[in-house]
């Protein structure tokens, strides 16, 4: 148990969930920085920003999972 009720994380569903967050934090800070220094702060940023974020989450996440191990 990790705290509480919470069970670990099993190894099975480890080389799974490790490589989802990590490609989501990686993706999304990255192009949150790169759009940023390229267009600047405007109104309506953050939705421009979600949906390009999306776009290389989804390029990103099975990158990882066939890179990381």
């Amino acid at each position: 148990m990790i705290f509480g009720n919470v069970p670990k994380l099993s190894v099975k569903w480890a080389a799974v969930v490790i490589p989802f967050f990590l490609s989501c934090l990686m993706s999304g800070i990255i192009s949150f920085i790169n759009m940023l220094r390229n267009v600047g702060w405007y109104d309506g940023f953050l939705a421009f920003w979600f949906e390009n974020w999306m776009l290389s989450w989804a390029i990103a996440f099975p990158v990882v999972l066939v890179l990381l191990p």
